[in-house]
């Protein structure tokens, strides 16, 4: 389990925008030029950065967000603020 969240993290730090396939599956993004669409479909924001992920797929299956093809995930990281996890369409 350890592991799983030092390599998303490591992920998040060095890749600005990532691809989720399936819930739970995460791969960078193909074409990271593209600019980040500007459709929030759900947003998880907290102090500390453990199962970000986690409570962001359980907010989107609370709003019966099926398809997540396509969505971008954002990670905003604020100095003496939350940190940010968005999921955009």
């Amino acid at each position: 389990m350890f592991k799983k969240i030092f390599l998303i993290g490591i992920m998040l730090l060095f890749v600005d925008c990532l691809t989720v396939g399936k819930v739970g599956y995460i791969a960078p993004a193909e074409k990271d030029v593209e600019p980040v669409p500007t459709q929030v479909v759900g947003e998880f924001c907290a102090l500390v950065v453990v199962d970000m992920l986690d409570n962001l797929n359980s907010q989107l299956k609370s709003q019966n967000v099926t398809s997540l093809k396509d969505t971008t995930l954002v990670f905003k990281q604020g100095f003496f603020s939350k940190n940010c996890l968005q999921a955009t369409k």
